[in-house]
């Protein structure tokens, strides 16, 4: 018996599949059998591969890359501090000193010349007690590159204050209520290759509660006088912090006071925190903290 079947012939090559159509004919001494195999052979294509994951936006840091999250907020400090933005002191401090806190070169550098201020700083916080938060957060990816003085005396830090605890009707002590701070990065001059970074629960022991505090120390290198980046990643659960983007310890539970709106703080303190770090005659003048940039990521 004789006849033809068309046969649809798909082949993959490297990945790509190519579909091409065969006509055979087979004559009275082809065999029932072959006939028979011929009408129930299956040819199964080869499905292409995925396609790989986007690569994660322009910028997104390695620690988060991938999770969801998006900046929200951004300094290049390529022009002048937005005033809307920026406050040049801590509520508590002093009038800052004029040109303690100037940009240039793409960076704002915040100075504490001799006779060192206890605190000079840049925040997104008010200017006295009571005033507007201008920028705050909950929860997040936080990071700035910075660069500050290698000197014994100096004293930077990148940090967050709770907006609570800057409001007029702060602290009610008939009730406990804490505060929190979250310290990023704190470097003291004396130990130049020492990171911490720090949560308080209830920082200065407000209303007669304790302060308790979870922190990692590590030793990642010379600090100072170099550039680096340094963050935290701050969710409803744990702080996990990272220098130049590699992971700095083992991530910390979030105490029971850290799930509050918090502003920004880049500072430079001086002589400080412990006796071992105090001023001498050694000391620059002035100590700098340098911020390159200022970032802020939220899902």
């Amino acid at each position: 018996m004789g006849g033809k079947a068309t046969w649809l012939i798909l082949i993959a090559v490297g990945g790509v599949v190519t579909a091409g159509v065969v006509d055979a004919a087979w004559g009275s001494s082809s065999t029932p059998e072959a006939a028979q195999a011929g009408d129930h052979s299956v040819t199964t294509a080869v499905a292409e591969p995925p396609p790989p994951p986007s690569p994660p936006p322009p910028g997104e840091p390695e620690p988060i890359a991938g999770q969801g999250y998006a900046k929200v907020f951004g300094d290049e400090f390529d022009a002048a501090l937005d005033p809307a933005v920026w406050t040049e002191k801590q509520f508590w401090e002093d009038e800052p000193r004029a040109g303690a806190i100037v940009v240039s070169d793409g960076a704002v550098k915040i100075s504490n010349a001799r006779p060192y201020y206890g605190d000079q700083s840049l925040t997104t916080g008010p200017y006295w007690f009571g005033d507007p938060v201008k920028e705050s957060w909950q929860f997040g990816y936080f990071e700035a590159r910075m660069r500050f003085t290698d000197a014994k005396g100096s004293w930077p830090a990148f940090w967050l204050i709770s907006k609570a605890h800057a409001t007029a009707d702060w602290p009610n002590c008939l009730e406990p209520d804490v505060n929190f701070e979250l310290d990023i990065m704190e470097y003291q001059g004396d130990e130049p290759t020492q990171f911490y970074g720090t949560e308080h629960r209830n920082t200065g022991d407000v209303c007669g509660t304790p302060d308790s505090t979870n922190s990692v120390f590590t030793n990642p290198g010379a600090l100072a006088g170099v550039w680096h980046t340094f963050s935290v990643k701050w969710t409803a659960t744990d702080l996990t912090w990272y220098v130049d983007d590699i992971q700095q310890g083992a991530p910390q539970p979030l105490l029971d006071s850290g799930d509050q709106q918090m502003y920004i703080a880049l500072s430079m303190q001086a002589c400080g925190w412990d006796s071992t770090n105090a001023c001498d005659a050694a000391t620059p003048d002035p100590l700098v903290t340098e911020v390159d940039w200022v970032h802020v990521w939220q899902k």
